[in-house]
Parts: C-alpha cells; sequence; structure tokens
C-alpha cells in the first residue's frame, strides 16, 4: 500500500535534506571546536586551535550548505526545463 503520492515522498525527501543541514552544521562545528581544544591541550595552544577549529568546522559547514543549495537549484531548474 503506497501512502504518498510521488510529489508527496518528493517533498519528504528534500525535507529530511534540508533537515540534516542543521544537524551537520552543528556536528561540524562542535567537531572543530573539541578537535581544537584537544590540540591545544597537546600543543599548549589555548585558545588558539579550539578557535581555528571552530572557524573550520563552520567553514565545512557553510560548504556543505552552499552544495545542497546548488544542487537542489540545479535540480529544480531541470525539472522546470522537462515541463
Amino acid at each position: 500500500m503506497m501512502l504518498l503520492r510521488p510529489e508527496g515522498r518528493e517533498h519528504l525527501r528534500v525535507l529530511g535534506r534540508v533537515g540534516g543541514i542543521g544537524v551537520e552544521l552543528v556536528v561540524f562545528t562542535m567537531v572543530g571546536w573539541f578537535g581544537g581544544r584537544w590540540l591545544d591541550g597537546q600543543l599548549d595552544s589555548a585558545p588558539w586551535m579550539q578557535w581555528i577549529g571552530l572557524f573550520l568546522g563552520l567553514a565545512a559547514g557553510v560548504k556543505s550548505l552552499y552544495v545542497l543549495a546548488r544542487r537542489e537549484s540545479r535540480r529544480t531548474t531541470n525539472d522546470e526545463r522537462r515541463t
């Protein structure tokens, strides 16, 4: 038994991708922050590696958001051309 029509499934798929971006942004930022803290402990360089890790994590999250937005934009443009 099919609960959703194809367009409904497509909306859920896109919603899942967009919702995952928030999770990715938080995970990348946390990994950068705590990885930097760990490096600061190893290198006795506090707080420099912590801040560098934070900015690298944020940059990775923003890049992931950019890639998703670009992919969805291309897909939407291709879908519009087909109709």
